[in-house]
């Protein structure tokens, strides 16, 4: 049995990871498959050959599917590597599902993804799905997902009709930034002031990234983000060759993943602002001097656990 939903996966120049989250794309067999891969970077030792070997797992394919792939020779960076292979893929599909080399999905995510691609297909509030759940146990609602004006990218599907808003260089920021409408978006000031440093920062380009300027882009369309009630993704990155988790995360880091059989759709369309603060108090909020040792001397300890192991093989 073959899966009809369009999935782009995006990799880079990490081997092992890349086979990993494959290995989950495979037990489901999609028609459609995308690949994007961004290109080494200069001088840095190894890249080269990394970067091949992830494409290489291509050849793994072993199914009939469509694919359809996109290799850039040169690094382009976090905000044009990522940006650029999702614009490629909603100029081929009208909806379809994303994908990188370090987010480890449950294979419920993706017919999750594709329910609700289906029931809000015409639905322009919905903007994105999220396979992602920080709220580490606490059921909102008794649906199996919510509403939120919070986005998580680490495994996601959305439409061609959202993504059209979406402008990786944020060009009417100042104008949103000087009418003062983060505070159409959220109430909470720990919130408002999170999310202005980051556009800030990444209107100004400070920011090698994609994903704020993908938020920014559901809040100019009122819109909103599925959250699933059960974590769907684990992501596996949080190690020294990441690109943005390369700090260990006591939370983020080894966070349970579940499935989700039946699914149970809310009687309306409404955001959940508890949880949305709960997010920020787990993920934004500035956290205690205690527990940023803690996360540092973990970070310290990994990576000398992977000098060694390195150097062992």
């Amino acid at each position: 049995m073959s899966f009809d939903t369009p999935i782009l996966f995006i990799i880079y120049n990490r081997p092992d990871l890349t086979e990993k989250i494959f290995n989950q794309i495979r037990l489901i067999k999609p028609k459609k498959l995308f690949v994007a891969a961004d290109g080494p970077k200069q001088g840095k030792k190894g890249d080269i050959e990394k970067c091949q070997a992830a494409r290489n797992i291509l050849t793994q394919i072993d199914w009939q599917c469509e694919v359809n792939t996109l290799f850039s020779n040169s690094n382009l960076g976090c905000k044009i590597g990522e940006s650029k292979p999702m614009n490629w893929f909603f100029d081929n599909v009208s909806e379809g599902i994303i994908i990188e080399d370090d987010t480890l999905p449950d294979t419920s995510f993706f017919y999750f993804c594709e329910n609700l691609l289906n029931y809000y297909r015409s639905e322009e509030r919905v903007s994105m799905i999220s396979g992602n759940n920080f709220q580490f146990g606490i059921k909102r609602g008794s649906a199996s997902y919510y509403f939120s004006k919070i986005t998580h990218t680490w495994g996601w599907a959305s439409w061609r009709r959202a993504w059209r808003s979406y402008d990786v260089q944020i060009k009417t920021f100042p104008t949103f930034r000087k009418e003062n409408k983060i505070k159409e978006i959220f109430e909470h000031e720990g919130l408002q002031k999170y999310f202005l440093q980051n556009l800030e920062g990444t209107y100004k380009n400070k920011l090698d990234t994609w994903d704020y300027q993908w938020t920014y882009a559901i809040w100019l369309q009122d819109g909103y983000c599925i959250i699933p009630n059960v974590n769907l993704i684990k992501n596996l990155g949080f190690r020294s060759d990441a690109t943005h988790t390369k700090t260990y995360n006591e939370k983020c880091s080894n966070m349970d993943v579940g499935e989700i059989k039946e699914i149970i759709h809310p009687s309306q369309i409404r955001r959940d602002q508890d949880a949305e603060i709960h997010t920020y108090n787990l993920l934004y909020a500035p956290q205690p001097i205690a527990k940023r040792l803690k996360n540092k001397i973990k970070t310290i300890q990994q990576r000398l656990y992977e000098y060694f192991t390195d150097r062992d093989h």
